[in-house]
């Protein structure tokens, strides 16, 4: 075999190796690092699914009497299953959830559409009628399940369950000017209408079923963004599509709140300002929701440029609103601490809506406050130090004791990991309550919306708490309320992962570019690493600012960038939270407000010559960089400002200026100026002709987010600057191609051939990504 050849054998193998660490694959040789307990009604019992080599098995645990056993007979209700002609094996059933029926024997499930029950006595199943996902979709049930809430047209209908009978909450719905929908401006709405997706109306029922409140949006005014598709599947022309985009300066989406009474069929508007439901709705991240009394409502509302928030109580009676709580700040508020995706407001009104336990960083770090919610006067400071809260887990109401994940509070470990901690409304008794130098995770997904649930037994004796780091494989266990130790649960199997040599992720800290601030990172080595090689170094940047980047947990990367897979091609891959990103002080998080152009860059680089000055191995003269949406844009500003130290940069999905992206964003990070000198510093294209080293773009047709006006001009600057880059450019898909694997295919390709020097294998396919 010649060299050349011997060459490209060794690729072909690294390339494979690759594949196995995509998430798909990484799924069949990693198991059980995440357990996901489904509770029952009315008990401390939860089910969970155990996978392992083999398939899966439900499994039941009963933290009373520290035990867990099998949920039902796997192989019996197998036979009963291929005897209804449902092929399977008892390692492999046809489905992932199920829930017990009154009688406790007999179980339900669902295969595809299709309702199904299993007696555990008799072993006989039974098969229902296929299920109307389109109708259970599209409508916002009440709570005791007798009304329906449904959105036709730009318009809301309210019907009978027991009847039938559909009522027009609103005629006079048009477009733009729209009842219980989601802003035009969402980064999936264009997606929606493509794909045919009837969202059901975003709105809230009060607990007893009688009211329900929604909202009005307006963008009539609010510009258009149009998104050409070249090849739908459907039809032979191009398809246009449009979406709400607003830029700096212009026209936002407002809303006003409106309430119907389900019984009277009065409808209430409500007087106070409209809130911005810019992105999302209030409804999604729980800015509003019901008293107890169900007839008051809260309202947390953010101004327009996120330098005030306003907390109103509602009377649903009159529609009057008053505020009883608000803040400012010179920079940018956070209604939610630290991370912006998937969670919900951190304030919140307790005590029969007597007090207000607030979240700020007015001292600096972000904490909680108690506040008498009559007079707005200050109770007292609940947290503090330099450490912040992350989570509200739970509020103890009667007892006064308040549940919640932290970061930082340990002394010597990595502030970003997360604890949970009690303490009392007054700030006395704090406790720690999962010791474990490690990311305690107890929260699940809740829903197809990105929310979040903790995983606390309804009784709240118990918590289900999975613990890990990146180089930790995860350990589940239940433990009482005191943070005792119950029953270990599950403990992640690596044993496949290891037999593939393996490389675990290593957590670093390194000081930033001052020389005295502490950062955190991730570094990720190929399987079978030498130490006595030289690699070349690529940087997977994201520097937020709405959220961190490297991964905490052990277990695949949630974000899709695959840096556990590029490693395997022959590179040290790094992940590090740079300053401008949150979860730690508000002084840090600031770093990037009016400054996004900064990204963190001279962090990342200052980090990585640290960790090339004790790892021998990293070559300094070959570093890459990637990125995608706003890591695209810092991608970008790597490769044109500090040509020096990054050779080889991969920018997906880029923007190329905050003035040329949604203004929620450049008007929460980088201000609301009058004259956009600030905005054109921040900006790309003037800085093209500084471009040296290697450039592949990537860009999506129908990314409602990096819109096609950033990849456009892009591309006529460098053309008019003379310069050579590549191209990829993805049809028919959305801003989340970063998960395409023709796309992570080229991405590998332009780093092998780039830094390693080397022909990557001719078009290597992956067949799947995620």
């Amino acid at each position: 075999m010649n060299n050349n050849a011997r060459i490209n054998d060794d690729m072909l193998k690294k390339y494979c190796n690759a594949e196995k660490m995509l998430k798909v694959n990484y799924d069949k040789m990693v198991f059980n690092y995440e357990v996901t307990p489904n509770w029952f009604e009315q008990s401390d019992r939860f089910w969970y699914c155990s996978k392992s080599k083999q398939g899966k098995k439900f499994y039941i645990v009963n933290p009373t009497t520290a035990s867990k056993q099998l949920a039902f007979d796997h192989q019996k209700l197998a036979k009963a299953l291929c005897d209804s002609q449902v092929e399977c094996d008892e390692h492999n059933l046809p489905f992932d959830s199920f829930g017990f029926l009154p009688d406790g024997k007999t179980i339900s499930f669902q295969i595809g559409l299709t309702p199904w029950t299993y007696n555990t006595e008799s072993s006989i199943c039974n098969q229902g009628e296929n299920i109307d996902m389109a109708a259970l979709m599209s409508n916002l049930y009440s709570p005791d399940q007798k009304w329906a809430l449904t959105g036709k047209g730009y318009n809301l209908y309210l019907k009978s369950m027991a009847t039938g009978e559909e009522t027009a909450l609103t005629t006079d719905g048009e477009e733009g000017f729209e009842y219980g929908t989601l802003s035009g401006t969402s980064l999936s709405n264009a997606s929606f209408k493509r794909m045919g997706v009837v969202l059901p109306p975003f709105a809230l029922w009060s607990k007893d079923a009688k009211k329900v409140v929604t909202h009005r949006i307006d963008e009539r005014k609010v510009p258009k963004s149009y998104l050409l598709q070249g090849t739908p599947a459907t039809s032979d022309h191009s398809n246009v599509w449009h979406y709400r985009e607003p830029w700096l300066g212009e026209e936002m989406p407002t809303a006003e709140l409106v309430v119907f009474d389900v019984e009277t069929k009065k409808t209430v508007w409500i007087n106070m300002p409209p809130v911005y439901p810019y992105l999302a709705t209030p409804f999604m991240f729980k800015q509003i929701w019901w008293a107890d009394d169900n007839e008051t409502l809260y309202c947390l509302r953010e101004e327009r440029g996120y330098k005030k928030v306003e907390l109103y109580k509602i009377n649903t009676v009159t529609g009057q609103a008053k505020i009883i709580m608000q803040e400012e700040s010179n920079t940018f508020i956070d209604i939610v601490a630290g991370d912006l995706i998937s969670k919900e407001v951190t304030s919140k009104v307790v005590n029969n809506d007597s007090e207000i336990i607030w979240y700020s960083e007015r001292d600096g770090w972000g904490h909680l406050y108690l506040y008498n919610a009559h007079t707005g006067v200050l109770k007292n400071q609940i947290t503090k130090g330099e450490w912040v809260v992350r989570e509200i887990a739970w509020i103890d109401e009667e007892n006064r004791v308040l549940y919640f994940l932290a970061g930082g509070k340990e002394e010597g470990r990595d502030p970003y990991l997360r604890h949970l901690y009690r303490i009392n409304f007054d700030g006395t008794g704090m406790k720690l309550l999962t010791p474990e130098n490690a990311e305690h995770r107890i929260m699940s997904p809740d829903g197809f919306l990105g929310n979040i649930k903790f995983n606390f037994s309804p009784s709240k004796k118990y918590f289900v708490d999975t613990f890990s780091r990146a180089d930790l494989p995860s350990t589940t266990v239940v433990r009482d309320i005191e943070g005792n130790l119950i029953i270990e649960v599950e403990k992640a199997d690596v044993k496949l992962l290891q037999e593939f040599a393996w490389t675990p992720a290593e957590p670093f800290k390194v000081k930033a570019r001052d020389g005295v601030t502490d950062i955190y990172g991730v570094i990720y080595r190929p399987s079978n690493f030498d130490c006595n090689k030289k690699y070349p170094v690529i940087d997977d940047i994201y520097p937020g600012p709405q959220m961190t980047r490297v991964q905490k947990h052990f277990g695949p990367q949630t974000l899709g960038q695959h840096p556990e897979a590029i490693a395997e091609l022959g590179f040290i891959v790094v992940c590090i939270d740079a300053s401008g990103s949150p979860n730690r002080s508000k002084a840090f998080h600031d770093a990037c407000y009016g400054n996004l152009k900064d990204a963190g860059l001279p962090d990342h680089i200052a980090a990585i010559k640290q960790l090339a000055e004790k790892y021998s191995y990293i070559d300094l003269d070959k570093v890459g960089i990637y990125g995608h949406s706003s890591g695209g844009y810092a991608a970008m500003r790597a490769i044109l400002d500090y040509s020096d130290f990054y050779k080889v940069c991969v920018a997906s999905a880029w923007y190329n200026n905050p003035v040329m992206v949604n203004a929620m964003w450049g008007e929460k990070y980088m201000g609301l100026h009058n004259e956009d000198k600030v905005y054109k510093e921040n900006g790309l294209l003037e800085e093209v002709h500084k471009l040296q080293g290697k450039l592949l773009l990537g860009f999506a047709e129908l990314d409602e987010n990096a819109n096609y006006a950033s990849f456009s001009r892009m591309v006529d600057a460098l053309v008019k600057a003379n310069k050579d880059f590549d191209i990829v450019y993805l049809p028919n898909t959305t801003h989340l191609f970063i998960q395409d694997p023709y796309f992570t295919r080229r991405k590998m390709d332009f780093f092998v051939k780039n830094l390693l020097g080397v022909e990557p294998p001719k078009e290597f396919r992956f067949n799947s990504i995620c």
